[in-house]
């Protein structure tokens, strides 16, 4: 006889929200911010230059690491250059792997469109760093 009971509030309950109109809601635009520092986020230290198309291939692949050293700065410089002169580079991605460390990545020499390219990773003050390296052309 419970059950039955229960049974009748649920449908009647049911029915009775069901039948609610519900007030027409006014959508708001949406604002798109490009950054938002608010000190507790982490900013990678990436560098994206160029694009890979289709026709383009992998050059060079390579992770690089340097382990924290107290009250160091400590910079690697890297640098590639291509077997044929016909070959071009057409995109650089130096990307932090894990959390972030702080440290830098920058073009010193050649870079798109070169056959060539020297790449300077830099540690921050007592920080290490963890970076992969892809240089991508045709």
């Amino acid at each position: 006889m419970m059950k039955q009971v229960l049974f009748g509030l649920f449908a009647i309950l049911a029915v009775v929200s069901a039948s609610e109109v519900q007030p027409k809601k006014e959508f708001e635009p949406v604002v798109v911010v490009d950054s938002v520092d608010d000190g507790r986020t982490a900013e990678t230290r990436n560098l994206n230059i160029g694009g890979v198309y289709p026709g383009d291939r992998l050059l060079y692949s390579n992770y690089f690491s340097k382990a924290p050293m107290a009250n160091a700065i400590q910079s690697q410089d890297i640098t590639y250059r291509s077997n044929s002169s016909a070959t071009r580079i057409t995109a650089i991605q130096v990307n932090e792997v894990g959390y972030t460390q702080w440290a830098t990545a920058r073009v010193t020499a050649g870079g798109l469109n070169r056959n060539t390219v020297t790449i300077r990773l830099s540690s921050a003050r007592g920080y290490g760093y963890y970076f992969a390296l892809r240089i991508y052309g045709r």
